[in-house]
């Protein structure tokens, strides 16, 4: 990718980043306020139009950009890069050292020494073999140097030195044909540069009247959704302000019923705490003397209940009426407490509802029980009710097939209970 090309891809990621990020700031609420009361956005069309050019430059440098590829052709010799090589490292010494080593042979081992003579021996036989071994092809000298077993060692030494001036001589040849043949790209190069500038030079002005119509087409684009947002945000805001000023009338209108309904409220409570303070007055004045009281048939709970010979437990309407339990516990059978204290008597067992009474005034209960001469009550007694539906009690078949009444403990815990079953009781009566 050359230059021209990289410009041409950061321009357009540069462009098409600028407008759609000006079609983002058109969202937020920031935008959409300044908008609304007419303050300056015209920075945001500016940017999403110069998003627009940067966009369409950047393409067109990629489109004219193009990139340089160089293709170097390889030539390849059926020999090349191939070694010949001896066992030992004396055939990588030049004549000097080997001289040297035979001139020595007090300074070396002595199978040194004759490795050295036999190679320079085999050397200057090399060499007079030449000129022959010259005139034979590069198949032949391949057999003979492939062959040791064939031809002498002589004769092999002077093939490998033919094939390695033979394969000198080509590489030498193929880096003259590469150097011409770079230079002819070289000057193809040139060749196809002139034209793609001959070119460019004649197609420069269509390629401005397209550029001037695609800039022309955005700006235009960009000023139609420009004034099409406009338009819209200023009729939503007069759609806001209706509905605001709506709601201010709505809202005027519920204050005002608010504050009608908060009066009627006030003047009622009013009343009502008039004729309570009323009542409250008269109760005071009825309840400041116990005899009196009692004269007037007003009780409270704890007082003993001198008719019914018992003590009060429950109260309503002001204590004119209520409820009040005897003064002794009695045990009994179910059956006998069924004959003594039906439902529908004046004088009957107590309900669960009525038990949960006693229980929480069992303190202030049990002070009045003793000083009318009455038993307290144990709680530890499981105190029963009996459940009845209407006037009748309630009774079921239990497990063992016998008639059983269901039976509800102080506990809340409900019981079979049979006619000779036994129970704690304490009748309440009515005033």
């Amino acid at each position: 990718m050359n230059l021209k090309q990289v410009f041409g891809m950061l321009l357009l990621i540069g462009g098409v980043g600028a407008f759609i990020y000006g079609l983002s700031i058109q969202e937020t609420a920031e935008y959409q306020f300044v908008s609304a009361f007419g303050g300056d956005t015209s920075r945001v069309a500016i940017l999403m139009i110069g998003g627009i050019l940067a966009s369409v430059v950047g393409l067109l440098l990629l489109i004219l950009g193009r990139s340089k590829e160089a293709s170097n052709p390889t030539y390849t010799h059926p020999d090349a890069g191939k070694q010949f090589e001896d066992s030992t490292d004396i055939q990588h010494f030049d004549d000097r050292k080997l001289t040297q080593i035979i001139d020595n042979p007090g300074l070396y081992r002595p199978d040194v020494v004759e490795a050295s003579r036999r190679e320079l021996q085999l050397r200057q036989k090399s060499e007079e073999l030449l000129p022959q071994v010259r005139e034979k092809d590069d198949d032949q000298l391949r057999e003979m140097t492939g062959n040791p077993t064939l031809y002498n060692e002589e004769l092999i030494r002077a093939a490998g030195i033919v094939l390695e001036e033979r394969r000198r001589l080509w590489q030498e040849e193929q880096e003259r044909a590469e150097q011409a043949a770079r230079l002819e790209r070289e000057k193809q190069a040139e060749e196809r540069r002139l034209q793609r500038i001959a070119a460019r030079k004649k197609r420069r002005p269509y390629v401005l009247a397209v550029l001037a119509l695609l800039v022309l087409a955005g700006a235009g684009a960009g000023y139609y959704a420009y004034r099409q947002k406009q338009e819209r945000l200023a009729m939503e805001r007069r759609a806001a302000e209706e509905r605001y000023a709506a709601e201010l009338k709505r809202a005027e209108e519920e204050r005002a019923a608010q504050k009608r309904w908060v009066e009627e409220r006030r003047l009622e409570e009013e009343k009502q705490r008039r004729e309570a303070a009323a009542q409250q007055a008269e109760l005071n004045r009825l309840n400041a003397d116990e005899t009196y009281r009692h004269s007037k048939g007003i009780y409270r709970v704890g007082d003993f209940h001198k008719g019914l010979q018992g003590v009060v437990f429950q109260i309503s309407d002001g204590g004119l009426h209520g409820k009040v339990m005897a003064l002794k516990d009695e045990q009994m059978s179910w059956n006998d407490a069924i004959e003594k204290y039906p439902t529908n008597s004046s004088k009957r067992l107590p309900s669960v509802a009525e038990l949960k009474t006693i229980y929480q005034n069992r303190i202030k209960l049990n002070t009045a029980l003793v000083a009318a001469g009455g038993e307290a009550l144990d709680m530890s007694n499981d105190y029963s009710s009996f459940h009845y539906t209407s006037s009748h009690w309630s009774h079921e078949i239990d497990e063992e097939g016998r008639t059983a009444f269901v039976v509800t403990m102080y506990s809340g815990i409900k019981r079979w209970r049979h006619c000779d079953d036994w129970a704690i009781v304490r009748p309440i009566m009515k005033f």
